[in-house]
């Protein structure tokens, strides 16, 4: 039997930007044909775990040859007072130093072997950065991130699961051509502390990343 199966994506975007705010919004729709029915099974190669979502921003019409599928990834405000800014909603999350895979990047992580690593889907967060610049040089930002979710494929009944939420703290200092990262929390309840750095050497720059979870 040959199986005939057309998928198309489309991603709307909105973005409002004012003196000391800004509003997101990221929307991806999909629409699936297939020749036969396929029982709704699905093959996923290298997929990295699934955000922290709480907000139930997703929408599902399946057909036994046709799916429409509309799945909000961002949507979040930004307000900025002073050093400080604070982020809520569906937004993406990304620390660490690493351009193939980062040890310390938990909240919302990319799998070693995902194809796709440009576009980051969100998590249901709030991010509070605080950012100090030293009259001596150099520079420190601090940053605490609270993404509360389910856990995927349950009844999406509103309830804040442990299991599918992450709590984590992050310090930065950066000299003139040396920066140092440390970073700890829990991460779907488990405890985790992270170190990283980077040197820039002129035309080059050397980092490096070290995580342990227990």
């Amino acid at each position: 039997m040959t199986i005939l199966c057309i998928s198309t994506d489309t991603r709307l975007y909105f973005a409002h930007r004012g003196h000391d705010w800004k509003f997101v919004a990221h929307e991806q729709l999909t629409l699936t044909t297939q020749s036969h029915n396929l029982g709704g099974s699905s093959f996923a190669l290298g997929r990295g775990g699934a955000p922290s979502r709480w907000l139930p921003l997703t929408f599902q019409q399946i057909e036994p040859t046709l799916s429409l599928s509309s799945n909000v990834d961002w949507l979040y405000a930004a307000y900025t007072a002073g050093p400080m800014t604070i982020t809520l909603g569906r937004q993406p999350i990304t620390f660490g130093r690493g351009t193939v895979w980062r040890t310390v990047d938990r909240v919302s992580t990319f799998s070693l072997t995902e194809v796709d690593t440009e576009y980051k889907p969100g998590s249901d967060a709030l991010r509070v950065d605080f950012g100090h610049k030293h009259a001596a040089g150099g520079e420190t930002n601090l940053t605490f991130v609270a993404a509360i979710g389910e856990l995927e494929g349950e009844q999406k009944d509103l309830q804040v699961e442990l299991r599918a939420s992450s709590f984590v703290a992050r310090v930065k200092h950066s000299f003139s051509s040396f920066e140092l990262g440390m970073t700890g929390g829990f991460v779907r309840y488990d405890a985790m502390i992270g170190l990283d750095a980077v040197w820039d050497l002129g035309g080059a720059d050397v980092y490096a990343e070290v995580t342990a979870t227990r």
